[in-house]
């Protein structure tokens, strides 16, 4: 006889939820979600801000990068709404701003915008017409 401890084996009609199933559609949930990300993101924000006043020039130099990296992920990612639109349209304005930056990657993050503006017109086309008229 062996010391191991003895497992049941698994019923073939036992099933197991995920995360997913069990909380994708729960309101407070999605809620806490996304009152998590956006406090993150303000974080991030406040980082990159901080960057922009640091003297190190490599930190500098890298803003525009980073700043555009989070605007796409963001928008590529996320459900964009009032705060989220803010959050968003701030990383871009921060990255537009900075003499440093890549004109083709700007021009590609808003045309990337501007296509899911066309998929989703509701909370995009908006969010577009701002970016558009900053860029």
């Amino acid at each position: 006889m062996s010391n191991r401890p003895t497992f049941f084996n698994r019923r073939a009609d036992w099933k197991v939820e995920s995360n997913d199933s069990l909380y994708a559609l729960s309101e407070p949930y999605v809620q806490e979600l996304h009152n998590i990300v956006n406090s993150v993101l303000e974080k991030a924000l406040s980082e990159l801000h901080a960057i922009k006043q640091a003297e190190n020039p490599i930190l500098v130099q890298s803003l525009p990068d980073v700043s555009l990296e989070l605007f796409n992920i963001l928008i590529g990612h996320s459900s964009i709404d009032s705060s989220t639109s803010t959050l968003a349209g701030r990383l871009f304005n921060m990255a537009s701003k900075c003499s440093n930056v890549d004109k083709k990657y700007l021009k590609a993050s808003v045309e990337a915008v501007k296509f899911k503006a066309l998929k989703q017109p509701v909370p995009f086309a908006d969010f577009y017409q701002k970016l558009k008229a900053n860029a």
